[in-house]
């Protein structure tokens, strides 16, 4: 790999055999390096990849805060991949690093955020949340600071973000949709354990579902008919009806229309639930 950009000792932009632009840290790793140069594979510490507004970004934050930010970032960042096995998007590094250094910030300044402040987060991305608590426990001991459990809902947001590949407006937006979907659920089925699995997984679809309706991916035909709904409608009744009001509800407060396979989708995530 040749180096395009020395940020500082430690990070620099290169560019592989496939000229790909990857970010890589180490100790030193850049030191007396210029564009052009060619890396020494043993210093490399880290490999991730960003895209080219994230990089600056990043180059902002390098150049500011400690490398050991940084370094506890990815700590952070194998801990989640590790406990929820799925594809995270690079720009975590990002997110949380800046995440590390606020936290920093308020604790020397005394500022602790109410424990109500995104008090949702916990019921609508409980995975998350655990998973957030586990990096808070690491940062107590890494950073030697008390840092409260609420810390977790904030990371657990930054979480859900790189999962998603949402920035924080479309988040907010995604928990909306999503908490409001669960709600009419529950008001349907008011029998719900939500301290089940089962559950859980019902939240995940809904998230899912929620997502996907945002960035409007129907341009495929629909697979299923009008006749498919009216036999749905007639054979599971209540799971139709609760369907149907999140339809309109979508409709009324966001101006989507949900195509016939979605609602088909939806309705068999609530069929599943065998109540």
């Amino acid at each position: 790999m040749k180096v395009k950009q020395v940020y500082n000792n430690n990070v620099l932009l290169a560019e592989d055999n496939h000229h790909n632009e990857l970010i890589l840290l180490g100790k030193g790793i850049g030191f007396g390096l210029k564009k052009g140069d060619e890396v020494t594979p043993k210093q490399v510490e880290k490999i991730f990849k960003l895209s080219k507004e994230e990089q600056f970004k990043f180059q902002e934050i390098v150049n500011t805060l400690p490398l050991d930010y940084i370094m506890i970032s990815d700590q952070l960042v194998q801990i989640i991949k590790s406990k929820l096995g799925e594809s995270i998007s690079d720009s975590i590094y990002i997110t949380l690093t800046d995440h590390i250094y606020n936290i920093m910030e308020r604790y020397q300044r005394g500022i602790f955020f109410d424990k109500h402040v995104l008090a949702n987060i916990k019921r609508l991305y409980a995975r998350e949340y655990q998973v957030a608590l586990v990096c808070v426990a690491l940062l107590r001991k890494e950073l030697d600071v008390k840092i409260p459990d609420e810390e977790a809902n904030f990371i657990a947001l930054h979480i859900v973000a790189a999962e998603s590949q949402v920035d924080f407006v479309d988040l907010d937006l995604l928990s909306q949709m999503t908490e409001q979907l669960l709600a009419v659920i529950n008001n349907c089925f008011p029998k719900l354990d939500k301290a089940s699995y089962r559950y859980e997984r019902l939240s995940l679809e809904c998230r899912f579902f929620a997502k996907k309706v945002m960035e409007n991916q129907r341009k495929e035909q629909n697979r299923h008919t009008e006749e498919d709904v009216a036999n749905f409608e007639t054979k599971y009744q209540v799971e139709f009806h609760c369907v149907y009001q999140i339809t309109v509800l979508f409709k009324q407060r966001y101006q989507y229309s949900i195509s016939l396979d979605d609602q088909i989708f939806l309705l068999m995530q609530l069929i599943q639930l065998d109540l």
